[in-house]
Order: C-alpha cells, then structure tokens, then sequence
C-alpha cells in the first residue's frame, strides 16, 4: 500500500536556484527509501519539503488521500531526527525524549512515563534520563533524537544524515538502532545520506539525486548492476567503477570494444543492444570487482578478455585491497583499479587481469545514457 505520493515536485529559491526539479516517487507502507546523492543534489531539500519546512514551488505531496502541501509541519505528524540531533540543552534526557508528545498533548503523564521509559530502554539511554546534553556523548545525543522519534505515533520517519557526526563504531551501532526502530513502527522512512554504503546497508530501495533531478530509484542491486547512466554507475559502487573510452567493431559476426590499451570480445547477449553503435566511441564500465588475475578469476579467461598494465600501487581496504594498473600509453597514473588480495612484491610487475565481459556496461558518449539498461 503507498502511503506517501510524491508527484512532479519542484522547489525553486528567490535566487532562481532550481533545489529540486520536477521528482516524483513514492513510499510504500513498511518501506524504508534512502535519498543519496553528492552534497547539493536536493536530497535534504526535498526531505525538507516533506516535512513541511520548506514550501512547494508546484507538484504535490499525499499522506495516503490527504495532499499536505499546505499543511503547517506541527499537523502533518512526522517524526524527523536530525543531523544535529536538535536535543534541547536545557532540557534533561527524559525532558528531550517527552517533548514532542507534550508538545501534541493529549497524552497521560503515566503514558509519557511508560513511552519515555520504554523508548530509552531500547535505545539503551534508561541510565541517562536524567542528564543534560551536555553531558552526554555524540552517540548518546543521536539515541535520545532516536527515542523521541520512538515515542510518537508519526505516520511518516524521517532522517538527514543522523549518522554523519559519528566515528566508524558508532556508525555501525547506531545504523542498528535505525533499523530497530523502523522494524517497531513499520512506518514509511525516508533516510537521506550523502554514503552510499550507508544507503546500500539500509535501503529497501535507494533514490539517486543529481542536481535537483532523480536519476534512478530502484533496490541497491539494481542500481549496482543495471545502472539507466554513468553517473549511477560511478556513484554506486567503490571503488568506483572503471570506465574506458572503446570503439565498437564488428568482426566476423562478433562485436569487440577496442581502447588504447586492450581489444575485448563482448558476448552475444549486449549484440542487439549495441548493434546500432557500431564503429562509434562509447564509454565501457568496468567494476573493480569484475577484473581478475587470469588463475583466480571465477570466469574463463583469453585474449579476448584480458588487459595488461604495471601494477603500481597497492591500497588496503577492509575487504581486501584497492589496486592501480597503469600502461605506458596513458597520460593519468592508472588506467584501472580492481579489488584483490596480493603481496607487495607484485608492485611495479606488468601483470594481465581477466574482464568478465557479462558485468561490463556500456554509455554513450554524449548522453552518459546507459546503451544496456536506460
């Protein structure tokens, strides 16, 4: 059931900056929808235009049948967490966490009590209530915005960017808190991060924004494997995807992609996709993780599908390392990064990688339009 209806939702400034252009999408009920994109794109304007704080230039917003454009944020009951948290500091933990439900009225002291009490303790603040922000840590103010959150029957949750003041465990820990609270209320969540990590971890499905316009909206797989441009491609995905200018031939009834540095067989399903491009330049995708050295690639590996270079930097990361491949024919440092475990005495050897060509993907040149999926 679609409980929040967003159509053609448009927000234009005095300075005639256009914050967001023309966005539609909706959330279903239960669904938790992570707006992500890079800083400026719109995400926390149009989270801003749901909530009521910003007006809507034109298009409309729907709570189920009632549209709330011009509903005054107190009565469009929405619960919002902040990025900086916005607790009170005059106010104690217990004094923070009852504030919206005074606020509304219509509540028992003995029920604020018990809703107070009980929302502190899933968050694990019960031993706090008494306290003052001021005395409490970064991660401790985010779980006392997340139980006043907790405490309201709000038909919609939103979140901007509540995890971006936190250290790495913290994150973690309070992502988990995030999740418990959306699995208790099972309410329609729109949570914006500017990580798309952290969109992946959360999302049912994930709205990427650029400049005020919704690129795609889709679940995290679907964006990472079937990306409708470039910009989802690189966004999505790190390291972020490779991507080579290739010239498409036809040969022998095959379709290559030839680059300066490697001629490639593309397999036989891309055929009637790209058939029309023949003899033009087109952008290749190619994610980190699709490249492979020839014995431990999951696929077949030839000369139709290798490329060569010098390895020349090695990066750990947590789930392996990020490598740089460079060639004497490119003008920047490396012309491709994939992720594998090797030794430091791989550095500076030429080394060949195998390209699963069934996980490559394909851009127009001009459009950045996807030539597979758009």
């Amino acid at each position: 059931m679609t409980l929040i209806q967003v159509d053609n939702l448009t927000k234009q400034f005095e300075n005639e900056k256009i914050a967001v252009n023309d966005v539609s999408f909706q959330v279903n009920e239960g669904e938790f929808l992570v707006l992500v994109g890079p800083s400026g794109c719109g995400k926390t304007t149009t989270l801003r235009l749901l909530v009521g704080l910003e007006s809507v230039s034109s298009g409309s917003i729907r709570f189920g049948e009632r549209v709330v454009n011009e509903i005054r944020p107190r009565d469009r009951n929405v619960a919002l967490v902040f990025q900086d948290y916005a607790v009170f500091p005059h106010m104690n933990v217990f004094e923070n966490i009852a504030y919206g439900l005074r606020a509304r009225g219509g509540y028992s002291r003995d029920e604020i009590q018990s809703r107070v009490n009980n929302a502190a303790k899933m968050f694990r603040i019960d031993p706090l209530l008494k306290r003052k922000p001021r005395q409490l840590s970064g991660g401790e103010r985010q779980r006392v915005a997340l139980a006043r959150a907790m405490v309201r029957d709000a038909e919609l949750y939103l979140f901007d960017e509540p995890l971006s003041n936190l250290d790495a465990q913290l994150r973690h820990e309070a992502r988990e808190d995030i999740m418990r609270l959306h699995q208790e209320k099972q309410k329609p969540t729109v949570y914006v991060t500017h990580d798309q990590s952290e969109a992946m971890a959360l999302g049912d499905r994930i709205a990427v924004m650029r400049l005020g316009n919704m690129e795609q909206i889709g679940t995290g797989t679907e964006l990472y494997n079937h990306p409708v441009n470039m910009f989802v491609a690189f966004f999505i995905g790190a390291p972020s995807i490779n991507l080579f200018d290739v010239t498409l031939e036809a040969d022998n009834g095959d379709l290559y992609a030839r680059a300066e540095d490697f001629r490639a067989r593309i397999p036989d399903q891309f055929k009637d996709r790209l058939s029309d491009h023949v003899g033009q330049m087109v952008k290749m995708g190619i994610r980190p993780e699709d490249l492979h050295v020839p014995k431990k690639a999951p696929f077949e590996v030839n000369e139709d599908n290798t490329i060569e270079g010098v390895l020349n930097e090695i990066e750990p990361t947590s789930t392996g390392c990020a490598a740089y491949l460079s060639t004497e024919t490119t003008e920047k440092d490396y012309i491709a990064t994939f992720k594998l475990r090797l030794p430091a005495s791989y550095l500076g050897q030429t080394i060949p990688l195998g390209i699963n060509m069934d996980k490559v993907q394909f851009f127009d040149a001009r459009s950045e339009k996807s030539l597979l999926y758009a």
